[in-house]
């Protein structure tokens, strides 16, 4: 019996450091799901903006895009269509390319 005991306190004791030891920190941010992340679907961590001569896409329904939130509007810069809040010209989302998105 005391083989047993000495034996389990000596596992205990020799468990204990491992058990302490820092967990591995995923660096990727909180809010945003594994498979997102690996797809570069989350937003960056440094904003991007668009420039101040991007061209606003006014005829939304027209391309069969979903109504932007308030204070969002849809920007198009190099051929590429973004939602982007209209005050700070901040972008939101990467919506996809002209050619595919604006159907004409």
């Amino acid at each position: 019996m005391k083989t047993f005991v000495t034996s389990l306190l000596l596992s205990a004791a020799l468990a204990l450091p491992v058990a302490t030891l820092p967990m591995a920190v995923d660096a990727a941010p909180k809010h945003c799901p594994p498979g997102h992340a690996k797809k570069g679907w989350c937003k960056p961590v440094h904003a991007s903006y668009v420039p101040r001569d991007y061209r606003r896409v006014t005829d939304w329904y027209r391309h069969e895009l979903p109504e932007p939130r308030a204070g969002y509007v849809y920007a198009v810069v190099d051929e590429e269509v973004f939602l982007v809040l209209e005050a700070t010209r901040e972008i939101a989302e990467a919506v996809g390319a002209v050619a595919r998105v604006l159907k004409y």
